[in-house]
This record gives C-alpha cells, structure tokens and sequence, in this order.
C-alpha cells in the first residue's frame, strides 16, 4: 500500500473516477484518499466506500501528501 494521503479537489465525474480508480488499483487504502465538492452530500457512493468526504478544502490539503486540483465549468 501507498504511505501518502492524497486529496481530490473537485469530486465531479472526474474527481470520482480517479479515486474509484485509486482504490482498484490496489495501492490505496481508502482511509488516504480525500476528495472535497462543494456539496458533499453528492459524494455518498465514496463515503460508503470508506474514502474521506467534505467541502473544505483547507482540511484535504492540511492533511495530505499528494493534491489533485481538478477545475470545473463553474469554476471562472
């Protein structure tokens, strides 16, 4: 397994299928990885994996090694 923690700010369709994508690869433990949208309740199907969810920002990154920005359309 992966000693560092990575955080994915921006949990669209993107942000998910990486860390859905980090956790089949085998080499992250779901309790390392963070993923972070504006609404965290759209985030549940990562939640019941056991990965980390929120809306701040500030908390992934404090906490993380690895930080993954991922910009959306409403972002301007």
């Amino acid at each position: 397994m992966n000693k560092k923690k990575i955080a994915i700010l921006g949990g669209g369709n993107i942000g998910k299928a990486i860390a859905f994508g980090l956790l089949k690869s085998g080499n992250w433990n779901p309790s390392d990885i963070f993923v972070t949208k504006r609404k965290p309740e759209q985030l549940n199907d990562l939640k019941d994996k056991g990965i980390k969810t929120g809306s701040n920002n500030e908390d992934a990154i404090r906490v993380s090694d690895i930080i993954l920005v991922l910009k959306g359309d409403s972002i301007r």
